[in-house]
């Protein structure tokens, strides 16, 4: 049967170093499996900015139509 180099690489790894897999178990309790307070992340969400399409940079103003030259700009 056919076995990949990683794999083989992890197996003999947790061979010789059974500790990992325990290691990986309370890691994963630690960052991963956490209870969600759903009441919490509504308000989150309720309060949060709506985030604008283009992050970085400021989006150009709209231009207006140029306006007809006034009647003192005409005199002068």
């Amino acid at each position: 049967m056919y076995e990949s180099d990683v794999t083989k690489f992890i197996r003999e790894l947790l061979e010789k170093n059974p500790h990992l897999a325990e290691e990986q178990r309370k890691a994963r309790a630690r960052w991963w499996d956490k209870k969600i307070d759903f009441e919490q992340l509504r308000r989150y969400r309720e309060v949060q900015e709506p985030i604008r399409g283009y992050h970085y940079y400021p989006l150009p103003e709209p231009r207006r139509p140029a306006s007809a030259p006034s009647e003192e700009s005409k005199a002068a």
